[in-house]
């Protein structure tokens, strides 16, 4: 679109025309936009700042503890020829027929920093089970022995202690398997699994969160084989943990809190100021930027008049409200938009001639400013996203 000046004559005025260099002021707008990207990153490292020394979930009183647990077996033996030691240790392979009972032992224990009031039950129990020898999953035949009924305590302390033994009769429950297995022909796999379940419940009086621990120590003792491998099914129990009063967000590093709020302020102030000015730029510019979207949008339809243009010569003067009505004018008419600016900075006219008929749309600046005065002819559609 070329930008040579010319000449237009209304019916009621003449009108002077020199091309403008609006060039300026679109370069101030896009410097202004260019003031937001540092307020921006410097927003996003005070966020970073902050979130590493603000704790959101802060810990008033805080009770530390410290869980465990563990189970262990000795393997007593029958008299015999072989073995000069009454027990065998765990972790190794033993003969069933030299077997006379199994020692299991529990250990659970809490310490606390401070003292906490302890509710806990606890009991040990036997599963017998009988299963199929290539499917533990299905089982044949189950039953449940109480070997320790439950026992409910209370305690007001930093130790909570319990340890406890059971005396496995080894060959009660593997009779009682091989009877079983005899009785009805059938080849399959057995044990007796020892448990001890916890049931732990702890409150502090200077922290509002409280202790709830269910936890299970675990044997399995397999029964009628000639040789066994018990097994220590459970894991050892090894937690750490807390009971605090959560006091929302506490600072946990002074040294990153206070760049933090500085430049917080610093890039709330900056991103304050770049869009007050970015307002009062378009406010101002209202016209400019108006006329840069028509000009840029609408390139391809848009011609500059390179001749006088006169009223009188056209049997039809129309007004155009908008100036998308005026697009769809030329368009339908698949002619150009003839434009100039009649009055640098102040208005404008944009003009389709079909035959005898002028369609004419005028931009002002005082109508868009919102001069009520103004009786020009406008349209603002778009003017917020000029220049993106």
């Amino acid at each position: 679109m070329n930008k040579k000046g010319f000449q237009y004559r209304s019916k009621d005025k003449a009108y002077k025309i020199k091309a403008v260099n609006k060039k300026k002021i679109l370069k101030k707008g896009a410097v202004l936009k260019l003031l937001i990207i540092p307020c921006i990153f410097f927003f996003i490292v005070s966020c970073v700042l902050l979130n590493h020394s603000i704790e959101f979930n802060g810990k008033a009183a805080n009770v530390g503890y410290h869980e465990l647990g563990n189970a262990d077996y000795k393997v007593y033996l029958k008299n015999n020829s072989y073995y000069d030691t009454k027990y065998l240790d765990s972790g190794m392979q033993y003969v069933a027929s030299l077997i006379s009972s199994v020692n299991t032992k529990f250990n659970y224990e809490i310490h606390s920093e401070k003292n906490i009031d302890y509710q806990y039950t606890y009991n040990i129990t036997g599963d017998l089970v009988i299963y199929d020898t290539n499917d533990s999953s299905k089982v044949l035949y189950t039953k449940t022995y109480h070997l320790l009924s439950p026992k409910t305590e209370k305690l007001n302390s930093n130790n909570l202690v319990i340890n406890e033994d059971i005396d496995i009769d080894y060959d009660e429950y593997n009779n009682y398997v091989n009877s079983y297995k005899k009785d009805y022909g059938i080849s399959a796999s057995s044990k007796l699994v020892v448990t001890m379940n916890i049931d732990v419940k702890g409150k502090s009086d200077i922290a509002e969160k409280r202790l709830n621990h269910k936890s299970k120590l675990q044997i399995d003792i397999p029964l009628s084989e000639q040789t066994i491998d018990i097994n220590i099914a459970s894991d050892k129990i090894n937690n750490k943990g807390g009971l605090f009063t959560s006091s929302g967000p506490i600072i946990t590093n002074v040294i990153l809190f206070i760049p933090g709020i500085i430049i917080l302020l610093m890039a709330l102030t900056g991103l304050i100021i770049s869009m007050s000015l970015i307002v009062k730029y378009r406010r101002k510019n209202i016209y400019v930027l108006t006329l840069h979207k028509f000009l840029r949008d609408y390139d391809r339809l848009i011609v500059n008049a390179t001749d006088n243009i006169s009223e009188e010569q056209f049997e039809r003067v129309i007004p155009v409200s908008s100036f998308t009505e005026l697009v769809d004018a030329a368009e339908n008419n698949r002619t150009s938009i003839i434009f100039f600016e009649a009055i640098p900075g102040e208005k404008s006219f944009f003009l389709v001639i079909k035959d005898k008929t002028l369609y004419k749309y005028r931009l002002t600046k005082a109508y868009l400013e919102g001069n009520p005065n103004a009786e020009e002819l406008h349209d603002t559609k778009g003017i917020d996203d000029e220049n993106n």
